[in-house]
């Protein structure tokens, strides 16, 4: 049985799609044959401290969470390039800790020699503590991906209040978007970028609330209790 036919089979098999991401469920009963019905469901307790949160940002802007291909991390730095505003004063950070090895290099190089800034790579693990703390003074974030990914990064660093840039197509925008957090994406929203300026302190404010509207014990148990229910969700 080839791999393919494997997939084809177990897909049909499948009773429940449990994540968090009804666009994801959307995009995957669109590509293949499954009777799975969608529930909702996410490691609420992965996402660390959520009272950590930092209102004076430092000069950062952090590009993606790893040293993945599907990161697209040249296509930012050639975004950040172009930009007509002066980066001297920003510092770019480069979380890059796993992934590919020799791409991270790649990237490193690509930023240190087309970005006049100063570039710090995050090439070693931290302590969850650790990186929080590094998260919580990043002004601007921005995610090159069109796969959806990195949304334990995207979801702290919201919460912490830093500016999120996303790509359009990607399904995570369109599930931020949907639950109203302030999010711009990099196609459409260029003067956002061009600007390299923080969030009001409203609009952190407002993230922050969204954060815990959405990522909260009272929700997580009752998401907890929907997904050993017979019932499927309702998405809408």
């Amino acid at each position: 049985m080839s791999q393919k036919t494997a997939k084809t089979k177990a897909f049909k098999r499948l009773d429940y799609f449990c994540f968090w991401n009804e666009y994801d469920y959307t995009l995957f009963i669109s590509k293949v044959d499954s009777p799975a019905h969608y529930k909702n469901f996410i490691y609420y307790k992965a996402l660390g401290d959520s009272d950590r949160v930092q209102i004076e940002k430092k000069n950062i802007i952090m590009v993606n969470h790893a040293a993945s291909f599907t990161g697209n991390h040249l296509f930012v730095i050639e975004k950040l390039a172009k930009l007509q505003a002066s980066l001297k004063d920003f510092q770019l950070l480069l979380p890059l800790s796993y992934g590919n090895k020799e791409y991270a290099k790649k990237v490193i190089q690509q930023a240190k020699d087309q970005l006049d800034m100063n570039v710090k790579p995050l090439t070693d693990f931290l302590p969850l503590s650790e990186y929080q703390s590094i998260l919580s003074e990043v002004k601007i974030a921005i995610f090159g991906m069109r796969r959806q990914e990195a949304a334990g990064n995207i979801f702290q660093l919201l919460n912490m209040g830093a500016k999120i840039l996303h790509r359009k197509d990607n399904t995570l925008l369109s599930w931020l978007k949907k639950r109203n957090f302030i999010v711009f994406c990099i196609e459409d929203d260029e003067k956002e970028l061009e600007n390299l300026q923080a969030l009001s302190l409203e609009q952190m404010s407002y993230n922050s609330a969204q954060y815990k509207r959405y990522f909260n014990a009272s929700n997580y148990q009752e998401m907890m209790q929907q997904l050993f229910s017979d019932e499927a969700a309702h998405i809408v």
